[in-house]
């Protein structure tokens, strides 16, 4: 009886496990691959723990030639980034960000260290971060004939607002121009991450515009 017990516990436990559903496909070139040749993927959020710069997902072990894999379960798309410690300077090395969602996501951080911006997009090969890469690739053409790229930005959130390539636009919109926050549209205004971000980015803001405005008087002073 006891052994049966046991047996159908472990039935069960299985039972309630999910299968995974991503997968990310990866490669780092060789020159950023850290010594302990792992790299980690982080849940971009301000809610880690104390003592903590990140809240890890996972951490993966990169192979020889560059490549990694990360596979999981997500219930919902979230916004993701990936660091390897940085041997050189100490802390951290940012490689890159995407959406993580179900599919096979592939990622290039050899091209985001070469190619990108700060907060580009580099995963794709999955709907919402291949929307997202070609809103950066049509931001470069209107840059380039010198178009309205806020324009189309605001123009793209809200014809996105319903899935997670108008949250990742929208966090990367927001984060110079926090006060139109209230412009965005009802769905990406209520998404908890934006929510999140954009009232760490007005507190600092607060904390940072009272700083010069001190340092000025206290020049005129002078």
């Amino acid at each position: 009886m006891k052994q049966f017990l046991i047996f159908l516990t472990t039935l069960l436990c299985y039972g309630c496990a999910q299968p995974d559903n991503y997968e990310i496909r990866g490669v780092c070139d060789s020159w950023a691959i850290p010594q302990n040749r792992q790299i980690s993927m982080c849940l971009f959020t301000l809610d880690v723990a104390d003592g903590s710069d990140h809240k890890y997902i996972e951490t993966t072990s990169i192979n020889s030639d560059g490549s990694f894999c990360f596979s999981g379960h997500v219930d919902s798309p979230q916004i993701v980034y990936f660091v390897t410690t940085n041997d050189e300077f100490g802390g951290y090395r940012w490689h890159a960000m995407g959406i993580l969602e179900e599919g096979v996501i592939q990622l290039n951080c050899s091209t985001y260290q070469t190619e990108r911006t700060f907060i580009d997009n580099v995963a794709s090969q999955s709907p919402n971060n291949d929307k997202v890469q070609e809103y950066y690739k049509e931001c470069y053409s209107i840059r380039r004939d010198n178009g309205d790229v806020e324009g189309y930005t605001k123009t793209f959130i809200s014809e996105n607002a319903d899935n997670y390539a108008g949250v990742f636009v929208a966090l990367d919109y927001l984060q110079y121009n926090y006060d139109k926050w209230e412009q965005m549209p009802a769905q990406i205004r209520n998404n908890p991450t934006i929510k999140e971000m954009v009232a760490e980015w007005q507190r600092t803001a607060t904390e940072i515009i009272p700083q010069i405005e001190l340092d000025e008087e206290i020049i005129k002073i002078n």
